[in-house]
């Protein structure tokens, strides 16, 4: 079993194919300009879609880049993360698998030496971010550039309110036992990776500390080859309230579940239970 990691809530970059210059990208999470604090290794996640919500395949593009440039006219970065074609965790994604954050086409992480960016002084700078493609050809593809805030944890200023969160990740190969899920903040994130023979994978998440209105998001990653793994989610015991079953379709591909829990006090209670459709 990994360490809990404590990070800020990833940035999930709503990103467009249709709009004109300049297509100023939203964190998707907050509804504001991206923002981070300085020195802080946090993941950005980015979904492309249409002036009509339907997904942007980029299995054309050899890379993606992330580039944050001291501002709109600098020509050199002042960060630069790239993924190439091989790393995309998907070509594209449905505008439901988006919005119930269920997985994106690629995921920046960018550690806390690419985030030490330099701030004068100041609580908060603006950066110039661009996410931009490129073919094998060379063609340069930009899906979105604008505004990204930097902030100097020194400064204390709360942003987003409640926008740190714990996320752990565990992997279960076997039906023998359970998988346990310990929230450790009001907003907390598991992912569990499943593999192996079928069977029922019992996940238990605790109640133990949680308080009225915090938030759990259990993502269930399933194997491409294996059906019949059927995952059921229950609340405090093995023997207390199903929240959430899944199931593997073995169908060759890989796909992500997710049960988005709240506590209202007393228990878990599913808020988004969500199965993407696989293709037959």
């Amino acid at each position: 079993m990994s360490a809990i990691i404590y990070q800020q809530i990833p940035i999930r970059l709503q990103l467009s194919t249709a709009s004109a210059p300049p297509v100023a990208p939203l964190d998707a999470n907050t509804g504001n300009t991206p923002a981070f604090w300085r020195g802080q290794a946090i993941s950005v996640q980015v979904g492309i879609f249409d002036a009509m919500q339907n997904p942007v395949d980029i299995s054309n593009l050899q890379s993606i880049s992330l580039a944050i440039l001291p501002s709109v006219d600098s020509i050199i970065p002042s960060a630069v993360s790239t993924v190439a074609a091989a790393d995309f965790d998907n070509t594209s994604v449905t505008w439901q698998e988006w919005i119930s954050q269920a997985t994106q086409q690629v995921s920046f992480d960018l550690t806390p030496l690419l985030t030490d960016l330099a701030l004068g002084g100041a609580p908060n700078l603006p950066y110039w971010l661009v996410v931009s493609g490129v073919t094998a050809g060379g063609q340069v593809f930009t899906y979105g550039a604008g505004p990204i805030i930097v902030w100097n944890p020194g400064a204390q200023i709360p942003f987003p309110v409640g926008g740190f969160t714990s996320w752990h990740a565990q992997s279960n190969s076997s039906s023998a036992g359970s998988t346990v899920v310990a929230p450790t903040s009001p907003i907390h994130t598991e992912e569990v990776s499943f593999t192996g023979s079928a069977g029922i994978r019992p996940v238990v998440v605790q109640t133990v500390g949680a308080q009225a209105g915090a938030r759990c998001d259990i993502i269930c990653e399933f194997p491409k080859g294996t059906a019949g793994i059927d995952i059921k989610i229950y609340n405090g015991t093995l023997s207390g309230a199903l929240l959430a079953e899944f199931y593997s379709p073995g169908d060759g591909v890989t796909g992500n579940a997710i049960a988005g829990l709240s506590f209202d006090g007393a228990a878990w209670q599913p808020r988004i239970v969500q199965q993407p459709a696989f293709p037959s």
